[in-house]
């Protein structure tokens, strides 16, 4: 739903985008470039997630380079060759990593995001180099801007960067800080739009959103994310092996401290203040959830590369830990892919390639057709619309039907009066139409729909059963008795 959200999304004209927006809890910056992705390499699941590999890749580039930074100014009277193997290292615990491999495979801003958070740092770090410099600080500022309208948690880190440069700018290099509030004070003027976005969002954090409370498993089993990144269904089975990476990445940051230099307590920061920022606010309004850590979670693989490259001179010691990190996050990644299951992963996808063989084999006369679908879900509904514009169907051959009764985040800001299935009196009442329902959003479906041999199951998350997708052809008829006997509400 998440991708086909952001196709849809991308597609709104300005205005409308913002107003759907309002309604949501992003930023618009990600959108106005899937839209130019689109019309350059149009909008099949390639070319949709092609853009997220795209930042993907530029980020494993950027992890690179960072990491070299950050070995220059940790030991610059070692070799150059040294500090070039450490940034392959830090490019490697990245590109290996299943956490980002999940962030640069969605056609999601994360992705996104992660390029921005390397640039910003990279940014921050050369103006701290040369404060005086007014290009290093427009870069800055321009990058800043960027990620505040990439994702409202990326806000962490440029307060982060701007704490760390006003302590550079005064008690280290003593020169910058008029270049600094300049700075500053241009990225306040040009995100107020922004802040005015979230104000309007907020509300909707409190009363709608759907992240569950933290627990006291959450911390583990997002460090196990951090690593492997199972599947919804299965977080729950990594409680207690989620605490051995979250002991082992615990003890590394720890034994950071004592080299702790100007640059890495960026870093440093970067990585944990996020981290103890949001789980302070969770305890207000729940906002813990892995996927918004992929951004502190760059910083926190750089640092982790940093402690195992330097817990001792010993060479032989020093390959053994980096090939066994890089090992871990190889299984993490085949771990990923493997739990996916993607073979049989069908879901709305398998669904609607069914229907469309179906309808091919249909022998019914003209205007009997069994194309024709209605999903119950809001959620399923704009999946279903993104793989009817693949198969190239018109936009009315794929209906909402829902009752009065609407759960939270069920894509209202994506929907229109239009998309609503109204059954028309003067067609046939004996046309068959498909439904497509989950029993996780409608669990008395199978008591009003006795269809037998008829109902097809798509199974979804591969350990989540609940959102197995079902279809089967009904009759109009037959879908209007349903409408009546669960709220007797249809459309709008």
């Amino acid at each position: 739903f998440d991708e086909a959200s952001s196709w849809l999304t991308a597609q709104l004209p300005p205005d409308q985008l913002i107003d759907s927006l309002r309604q949501s809890t992003h930023v618009p910056l990600y959108y106005p470039i899937l839209r130019i992705w689109m019309a350059v390499f149009g909008d099949s699941p390639v070319a949709l997630r092609g853009m997220s590999v795209t930042f993907g890749l530029a980020t494993v580039v950027g992890c690179g380079f960072l990491g070299r930074k950050l070995f220059q100014s940790m030991m610059p009277r070692h070799e150059s060759s040294q500090a070039n193997w450490f940034g392959i290292f830090c490019a490697s615990l990245f590109g290996l990593n299943a956490f980002q491999v999940l962030a640069s495979v969605e056609a999601r801003m994360y992705s996104l995001g992660t390029l921005l958070q390397v640039l910003s740092t990279i940014a921050t770090l050369n103006v701290a180099a040369a404060p005086q410099q007014r290009r290093r600080w427009l870069w800055l500022v321009v990058v800043t801007l960027a990620s505040l309208y990439t994702h409202h948690f990326l806000a962490l880190t440029a307060g982060i960067n701007a704490m760390w440069l006003l302590w550079v700018v005064i008690h280290v290099r003593n020169s910058g800080l008029r270049y600094w509030m300049t700075a500053v004070g241009c990225v306040a003027l040009l995100w107020i739009p922004g802040l005015l976005l979230w104000w309007i969002q907020l509300n909707r954090v409190h009363k709608e959103f759907w992240i569950q409370p933290m627990t006291m498993w959450s911390v583990s089993e997002t460090c196990f994310d951090f690593f492997f990144s199972p599947p919804p269904g299965r977080r729950s089975d990594f409680h207690l092996a989620g605490l051995v990476p979250a002991i082992v990445v615990a003890w590394l940051m720890l034994q950071l401290l004592p080299r702790m230099r100007i640059t890495l307590s960026l870093l440093w920061m970067q990585a944990i203040f996020p981290l103890a920022a949001i789980a302070v606010v969770s305890l207000q309004t729940p906002l813990w959830e892995s996927r918004y850590f992929r951004f502190p979670h760059v910083s926190l693989l750089i640092c982790i590369a940093l402690s195992l490259w330097t817990i001792s001179q010993r060479t032989n010691l020093r390959i053994a830990l980096c090939v066994v990190a890089m090992g871990v996050s190889l299984a993490g990644s085949i771990a990923f892919w493997d739990w996916r299951d993607i073979p049989n992963r069908q879901a709305v996808r398998g669904a609607m390639e069914v229907i469309a063989k179906a309808d091919e084999k249909s022998d019914a006369s003209p205007g009997i057709h069994q194309r024709q679908v209605v999903v119950l879900s809001p959620i399923d509904f704009i999946i279903a619309r993104y793989y009817a514009r693949q198969m190239q169907w018109p936009n009315d051959q794929v209906k909402l039907w829902t009752g009065k009764e609407r759960l939270p985040g069920d894509a209202v800001h994506l929907l229109k009066r239009t998309d609503w299935w109204e059954p028309d009196s003067n067609s046939n009442s004996e046309e068959l139409i498909w439904v497509l329902w989950t029993y996780d959003s409608f669990p008395d479906v199978a008591d009003l729909v006795p269809l037998g041999e008829q109902e097809l199951e798509f199974r979804s998350d591969t350990f989540l059963g609940e959102w197995t997708i079902h279809a089967a052809p009904i009759t109009k008829e037959r879908l209007q008795q349903i409408a009546m006997k669960m709220d007797g509400v249809v459309g709008i």
